[in-house]
């Protein structure tokens, strides 16, 4: 009886620290997890780009002029890494798709950052966007870790003629520590023909969301719904030397809580 007892305590034992060495493991399993992720994880890009903003200015110069294409785009990237890393540089590609030439593409620089608010307040001019709106000219940075940058970027081409396609595709591309060559980031897609052209060139702008966000955000239905919440008459008109306020008497929908019990 002894001799059983004691076989069970040591199964026991021996299972109990079985136990106890998993656990262990499993914690030191999860410090190392916590000491990659908080100290050696490696710089890790997110880029977030917003809407791109299509604007036409119409340069001259004593006997010269040419067109100057300028798109603005808000980009946030996000270093997710323990380690801090660059963002080498920015290029907007631009394609023709529409076009019979395969490959047909040309590269916008970024050139300015600005400041959105000013941007989308100040005049269409470039003179006035560019006096009113530019914070920097855009150059690499280093982003610390956990930590994300916000730019608003504007990318410039010029133009000897007016550009009309039937559909331009814009790829915001990317260059980072970590990673050879360019990423492509973000994407929009839009027809330019030649009244739209023309409205760009007068002052208007276009824009457009990007790929893969949905576009009817502000959605609506039915497509006249309006015209089943306006009232059947006009609103009435309250006379300013009236000066009994009025309140509106709950519907039968309406259920008015009473204070105290029950």
């Amino acid at each position: 009886m002894r001799h059983v007892l004691a076989v069970s305590g040591g199964s026991v034992a021996s299972t109990l620290s079985i136990a106890s060495f998993a656990v262990a493991l499993v914690a030191v399993a999860i410090s190392l997890v916590s000491l990659y992720r908080s100290q050696l994880a490696p710089f890790r890009v997110v880029t977030v780009v917003g809407d791109l903003r299509l604007r036409i200015d119409h340069v001259k110069d004593g006997g010269q002029s040419w067109y100057m294409a300028s798109a603005d785009i808000p980009v946030q990237v996000v270093n997710s890494g323990a380690r801090i890393g660059r963002i080498l540089g920015y290029r907007l590609r631009v394609s023709y798709p529409s076009l019979p030439i395969e490959g047909a593409y040309e590269t916008f620089r970024a050139a300015f950052v600005v400041d959105q608010r000013a941007l989308m307040t100040v005049g269409s001019a470039r003179s006035e966007w560019l006096k009113a709106a530019v914070t920097d000219v855009w150059t690499p940075f280093s982003i610390l870790p956990k930590a994300a940058v916000h730019q608003h970027i504007v990318f410039d081409q010029r133009w000897d003629d007016p550009v009309v396609a039937e559909t331009i595709m814009f790829t915001l591309q990317q260059a980072h520590d970590g990673r050879e060559g360019w990423t492509d980031v973000g994407s929009w897609e839009f027809g330019v023909d030649a009244e739209m052209f023309a409205e760009m060139v007068r002052g208007s702008s276009f824009s457009t969301s990007p790929e893969g966000i949905p576009d009817d955000v502000m959605g609506i239905h039915p497509v006249d719904l309006y015209s089943h919440l306006k009232p059947a008459g006009r609103l009435p008109v309250r006379d300013l030397n009236d000066k009994v306020s009025r309140f509106l008497k709950p519907t039968r929908n309406h259920r008015v809580r009473k204070k105290g019990g029950g």
